[in-house]
């Protein structure tokens, strides 16, 4: 397909349930495109990235007028799609009957299926008739087109360095059915204990995850971002463990915006402003919610000392309702750590957005980070009694914090 054939189809994206996210994006499209007739696309005129499967009943679907739009939708995080349509096995994409899929496989399903099926939709096969059922290829006639243009997409090797474009070769069907069920057990039990806050045991499930199966997406993405969780511990070795974690996870699954926030973070931390700074833009890019990856590139300009464009993004971010608890919370963290100076405008300015990351948080993660922000700007403010409250709440959700502890020792003596 020419580049003028690619301008004239927009792509479009919806908002998407927390639970729920796409498997494939613009990018992986545009390749499937590219390797079809133009003939078979001059209807085509939309793409859309939607959240309307009712579970994964409905993988894709086109416009019932006109025939000029086709849908992807969203799927859950784990899925399995043996009761899809198709003749074709699981094992034809890289998956096992019976089980969830490897997102590789969930991924080829749904370009060189789903995507080819909806575009079987759009070819006209009797003209003259006013009936779009009649005037446009039936499911029965998609399923055939669909077939036989994977058929012969996958006749010859193609060169790209996403597997998704190709059929699974021997050596991935082996490592399939010798590691990859075991070895999702093992990720699902991780996933188990970091749910109950066991982390490091967690991680242990995760390696032995990959043990099985190297190319578990979601173990290796999960493994990043321990490993960058416990890098202040472990220092640079850690966050160089992430950095490859989140790139192999990423090789596997494009769309995977937690891997790609990591990533950036640890290139950050390993000093690598520029990759940093470009993994950032890949993660704001495929953020199924839209302001999660903005909210920490805004953090990070201010790490960079980008101030004036942290705030602009951030007053941006906080124009949509409801707010964001971590995009008040960072933003007040920017106002009262960009300047050496007290400035009491700015404090007064974070206290508001801590007060309303407090009553807009449903969980204890930021509550606890926004109590303690409140503490810290209060004292500064000379309001030891405000400060000394704040930080009892701190002390109460986690009996265990020693700054807090220590903050509230040396507060109540000065009260006294």
């Amino acid at each position: 397909m020419n580049v003028t054939e690619f301008r004239r189809i927009t792509f479009k994206r919806h908002p998407v349930a927390t639970h729920r996210r796409h498997y494939v994006g613009e990018d992986d499209v545009r390749v499937v495109l590219s390797r079809l007739p133009e003939s078979l696309l001059s209807r085509l005129k939309e793409v859309h990235f939607s959240d309307d499967a009712w579970g994964n009943r409905t993988l894709g679907y086109t416009s019932r007028r006109g025939r000029r739009h086709v849908s992807l939708c969203a799927l859950p995080i784990r899925v399995s799609l043996n009761r899809a349509r198709d003749a074709y096995p699981a094992e034809k994409y890289g998956a096992l009957k019976n089980s969830q899929w490897p997102v590789l496989a969930v991924r080829r399903y749904t370009l060189y299926y789903t995507l080819l099926h909806e575009i079987g939709h759009l070819q006209v096969v009797r003209t003259g008739s006013r009936r779009p059922e009649r005037t446009f290829a039936s499911e029965t006639l998609a399923d055939e087109f669909a077939v036989r243009w994977r058929t012969k997409l996958w006749a010859e090797p193609f060169p790209h360095p996403d597997p998704v474009h190709n059929a699974p070769g021997e050596g991935e069907l082996r490592a399939l059915k010798r590691g990859w069920a075991t070895g999702h057990l093992s990720y699902r039990r991780g996933l188990d204990l970091e749910d109950a806050g066991k982390k490091r045991e967690a991680m242990k499930w995760y390696e032995k995850a990959l043990g099985l199966y190297s190319d578990h997406a979601l173990a290796l993405e999960r493994l990043g971002v321990l490993n960058y969780a416990f890098s202040d511990e472990t220092g640079p070795p850690a966050l160089e463990r992430a950095v490859d974690l989140c790139r192999r996870a990423l090789a596997q699954d494009p769309m995977l915006c937690g891997a790609a926030i990591y990533l950036a973070m640890a290139l950050f931390r390993l000093d690598q402003a520029g990759p940093s700074r470009e993994m950032f833009g890949r993660a704001i890019d495929i953020d199924p919610y839209r302001d999660l990856a903005k909210t920490v590139f805004a953090e990070h300009l201010g790490y960079w000392g980008e101030y004036d464009a942290a705030e602009r993004l951030f007053e941006k971010i906080l124009q949509k309702e409801p707010p964001i608890p971590m995009a008040l919370r960072y933003y007040a963290h920017l106002l009262m750590y960009r300047s050496d100076e007290v400035d009491e405008d700015d404090l007064r300015r974070a206290i508001q957005l801590l007060e309303k990351a407090v009553e807009a948080d449903s969980g204890l993660a930021i509550e606890l980070h926004s109590q303690y922000d409140l503490a810290i700007a209060h004292s500064w403010l000379g309001h030891l009694d405000k400060a000394i409250r704040h930080m009892r709440e701190v002390i109460r959700i986690k009996p265990g914090h020693k700054d807090a502890a220590n903050w509230l020792e040396e507060w109540q003596s000065e009260s006294m």
